[in-house]
């Protein structure tokens, strides 16, 4: 065969693949397309994948510590916030104070289930006997009694095991407790033992979030 044959028979065959990549390149060009994305989150526009802040408040309270209803604070410190408890400055033995202390669920989509609890404010110690002659109760917002009569210890062991808020809280929804603190008469010796004595005590929300039908 002549040089001038095979090189003809090299040219038909890379016309032929070249026409071959030619309708292969018509054919892509011409392919309808199309694609869909799903937005993963709670449903609705840009909401995403969180429930977002969990966040429990407590009434609102001026420079005196005197609450101001329908405000709120967050007091997620250790030292907490002050607030004020009418006749705390002046009970003697027998006598009963009482504070309002509400509450609410500020978080956007979770529920929460509340404790509460005494502590000792953080950096100030009480007076030992002054604080085992305290008696604690907390009364829900219809009146029913929640606990009664329970000294320090005692209401932080129940605290342990039981809710001590009538239900779950809803977001955004809000509710109060009405703490009681009753410094007992002991009689006249028992009494002035104490005289003086001084227990710094704080009420301890604890709240853990919990998803609600």
């Amino acid at each position: 065969m002549s040089t001038t044959a095979k090189s003809s028979t090299r040219k038909k065959t890379l016309y032929s693949i070249g026409a071959l990549v030619g309708i292969g390149a018509l054919a892509t060009t011409a392919a309808f397309t199309d694609f869909a994305n799903l937005n993963l989150g709670g449903g609705t526009d840009g909401s995403g994948i969180g429930a977002g802040a969990f966040n429990i408040q407590v009434v609102g309270t001026d420079v005196d510590g005197v609450p101001v209803p329908g405000t709120w604070q967050e007091a997620d410190t250790a030292e907490g916030v002050d607030i004020a408890v009418p006749g705390a400055d002046t009970i003697t033995p027998g006598d009963t104070i009482s504070v309002e202390l509400p509450y609410r669920n500020a978080s956007e989509k979770l529920g929460a289930d509340l404790k509460l609890w005494m502590n000792e404010v953080p950096g100030k110690t009480s007076d030992p006997a002054y604080l085992a002659a305290l008696r604690f109760s907390v009364e829900a917002a219809d009146g029913s009694a929640l606990v009664s009569d329970l000294t320090f210890d005692e209401f932080n062991e129940l605290s342990e095991s039981a809710a001590l808020t009538p239900s779950a809280l809803a977001p955004g929804a809000d509710d109060v407790l009405t703490l009681s603190i009753t410094l007992l008469d002991q009689g006249a010796e028992a009494n002035a033992a104490i005289n003086g004595g001084v227990a710094h005590v704080q009420a301890h929300f604890d709240a853990a979030s919990v998803v609600l039908p």
